[in-house]
């Protein structure tokens, strides 16, 4: 046996110490630099501005416009108080299906005003008391 062999045996079965200065062969393998990764960090911060769209549809004609805001996930508030009420059923009727079609909600905030909100957007209770404080009451909070 040679002698570098017989020396790596007895390390290995610890009968022999290593010596300060020799190192394995293994050692001597090149080692990569370490480079980290982009994070995929999103401050929260940086949500996107969006608008609410508020119409007052004259007929059925301007239903299309309320959807795609929608589409686009915009809150849409339609005021029907000027509009007959054979096309309030069918805004109302369309949009219902535009925005289940989108998982997003409905609410009812006046007697022919509402808002359809899409499914990124949630009314929460601050924004309730304020509609409250202008005359606009949501079916919850009817007595």
């Amino acid at each position: 046996m040679s002698p570098r062999i017989w020396e790596r045996l007895l390390l290995s079965l610890g009968l022999l110490e290593e010596e300060e200065g020799h190192y394995k062969e293994d050692d001597d393998k090149e080692l990569k630099a370490f480079s980290p990764k982009k994070k995929n960090v999103v401050s929260l911060h940086a949500m996107n501005k969006f608008k609410v769209v508020v119409l007052k549809p004259a007929d059925y004609a301007a239903v299309e416009e309320a959807a795609s805001h929608l589409k686009e996930r915009c809150p849409v508030v339609v005021n029907l108080e000027e509009t007959d009420l054979e096309n309030a059923r069918r805004i109302i009727d369309f949009l219902s299906g535009t925005i289940f079609a989108l998982n997003g909600s409905l609410r009812k905030i006046g007697a022919k005003v509402f808002i359809f909100l899409p499914p990124n957007i949630e009314l929460d209770g601050d924004l309730q008391d304020e509609l409250a404080e202008y005359g606009f009451f949501l079916e919850d909070q009817k007595n």
